[in-house]
């Protein structure tokens, strides 16, 4: 078994590629909606596994927790992103990092959303898996398959397993993880997945024609 190590720069592809792959939820006549969806209802839904890519690629220690400062860094490379979060306050985010762009994402509405992710702690120091997850879930952007034992749930769940603790993961589950990559992704992701969550694991070896 073994994971192809790719070009570097893996990380910043994920912003350019996910936009090519939004879903639009099909709406069903006579399907109830809370109160709270309806109002902030969005074209734009994710998967569990996609927001478990965002937080790993700002979860730069591997902690498990985000900070405000980690947060913001990974808007600024996602300007697209940025629109989501600050709710269309600006949606023209066509200008370099670290000039007007820096000053969007620092902006009173930003604060605000960073609070909801802390999930109003007190000291809001850190964003929890949790909280990022629910973030989308309230706005009715998270996808929930139907399938039980979805294969990309079950990649999510591995992605954030190989996130935390690299080196702890066998050669056994390395094999399962590539298995469901082939089969259920495509593009990039279906190559590039987990890569970077596996640098370290003493089971991958590079070989372009293992994948």
């Amino acid at each position: 078994m073994a994971i192809h190590s790719g070009r570097t720069g893996i990380c910043s592809n994920v912003g350019m590629t996910v936009a090519s792959e939004i879903l639009t939820p099909r709406r069903h006549r006579g399907a109830s909606v809370p109160v709270e969806q309806k109002q902030v209802r969005s074209e734009l839904r994710f998967d569990e596994l996609r927001l478990r890519e965002w937080f790993n690629q700002m979860d730069l220690d591997r902690r498990g927790h985000v900070s405000k400062t980690q947060f913001i860094h990974f808007l600024v490379s996602q300007p697209w992103l940025q629109k989501l979060f600050v709710e269309d306050r600006n949606p023209q985010l066509n200008v370099a990092p670290n000039g007007w762009q820096q000053r969007v994402v620092c902006a009173p509405m930003l604060s605000k959303i960073w609070r909801e992710l802390c999930e109003n702690r007190p000291h809001e120091q850190e964003m929890e898996w949790r909280g990022f997850s629910n973030f989308f879930r309230r706005r009715g952007m998270l996808i929930h398959y139907k399938t039980k034992h979805n294969p990309k749930d079950r990649l999510a769940s591995m992605l954030a397993d190989m996130h935390i603790q690299p080196l702890e993961q066998d050669s056994q589950t390395l094999d399962e993880f590539v298995r469901l990559r082939r089969t259920h992704l495509q593009g990039q992701r279906k190559r590039e997945l987990g890569i970077k969550e596996l640098s370290d694991n003493p089971h991958v070896f590079t070989s372009d024609t293992n994948l």
